[in-house]
């Protein structure tokens, strides 16, 4: 699967696997309680399967387990799906094999017991896997495409007839053909749900994180262990009201999308940045070596406003949990906060300029 995203992969198969979690319930419930009725039959009809009525109930066990099993890693990873959707690329391959070999293994055992060959078992779950499993397309047709081989070439050999091997042959077609549809259709839905909800924590001007997205990554840092090195950065421009009345709100909003990009270019790859109000920035990074990137980012905006012919002006404080162990993300926010109104205010004061009186 590709996405144009690229980093977005996994987060299309969380999606993926959220919205398949029901479907797949449904499926391996429907598949349980068959092989639990199976097995009753065959207590009320033992006589009927003689001396291979074994052989029939561990068909019927083995499958009931394996369904059971699967069950229980879906609510096993549903519970933190973040971090553990991985399981499913591993165990959905080898679940959809079991389920494809097992329905061949019946068809064959019913096919040496009678001489007969009735593929409507295996038809059956050609089409419930695609519905009980989420592969990736061409995994799907390598797995499908060698039962269906394998059941081909059974009818042959039971029926010797052209006619019904071609007549299973379309049918095979057809469940390949709904089972990859169904499979790029799931993807396309998640890859569309992940887009929005992007698009829904991105800021429109700058293309940071809006302040749902910090309020969100925040929430996720604080619930993980304490002895992660995180630093918070708070940046605010300076000045941005005397601009928007003197110089005009376009002015002004090339400011902050000027100030955006100098911090993207900064600190885009070494953590996330976030638009958290009109003249507000945060970064949340890992890096240890902010002086040195802080230098860079002055360097930045020196250049912009060069090259822009509008002076752009920030004020920023920092708080890393190096020099205060044991605080958490919230308590460097404040101490961040505090350092970039102190800052702000000695601005202020070395430009002689009264941020509560600006011109109008």
């Amino acid at each position: 699967m590709t996405d144009s995203s690229g980093g977005n992969r996994n987060d299309v198969l969380i999606s993926i696997y959220n919205s398949s979690f029901v479907y797949s319930a449904i499926a391996i419930g429907v598949i349980a309680s068959l092989e639990i009725c199976m097995l009753t039959y065959t207590f009320m009809n033992a006589p009927y399967f003689g001396e291979n009525i074994w052989i029939y109930r561990s068909f019927y066990i083995s499958l009931l387990t394996v369904a059971l099993l699967y069950f229980a890693l879906c609510v096993y990873v549903k519970k933190d799906m973040e971090n553990q959707h991985k399981l499913f690329t591993v165990a959905n391959p080898l679940f959809a094999a079991f389920f494809f070999a097992w329905a061949c293994a019946v068809t064959y055992q019913d096919f040496r017991l009678t001489g007969t060959l009735d593929p409507l078992v295996f038809m059956t779950f050609s089409l419930i896997v695609p519905l009980g499993f989420y592969l990736l397309p061409w995994v799907y047709v390598i797995i499908a495409g060698i039962t269906d081989l394998a059941i081909i070439y059974m009818l042959f050999l039971a029926s010797g007839s052209v006619g019904l091997v071609i007549n299973t042959g379309i049918f095979i077609i057809f469940q390949l053909v709904l089972g990859v549809s169904f499979m790029l259709l799931k993807t396309q839905l998640a890859e569309r749900i992940v887009h929005e909800q992007k698009n829904a924590r991105v800021d429109a001007m700058t293309g940071c994180g809006n302040r749902r997205a910090y309020a969100k990554e925040m929430e996720r840092i604080a619930g993980e262990a304490e002895d992660r090195h995180m630093s918070f950065l708070a940046i605010d421009i300076n000045g941005l009201k005397e601009i928007n009345d003197t110089c005009g709100h376009d002015a002004g909003d090339k400011l902050i999308i000027g100030t955006a990009k100098c911090i993207e270019k900064c600190f885009g790859d070494k953590g996330r940045v976030f638009r958290v109000g009109g003249d507000e920035f945060v970064v949340l990074t890992t890096e240890d070596k902010l002086e040195e990137l802080l230098s860079a980012y002055n360097t930045s905006i020196q250049s912009w406003s060069r090259e822009n012919h509008l002076e752009l002006s920030t004020s920023y404080g920092y708080a890393s949990s190096a020099d205060h162990p044991g605080v958490g993300i919230y308590e460097l926010a404040k101490i961040a906060d505090k350092k970039m109104f102190q800052a702000k205010a000695m601005h202020y004061r070395e430009s002689g300029k009264n941020r509560r009186h600006q011109p109008s």
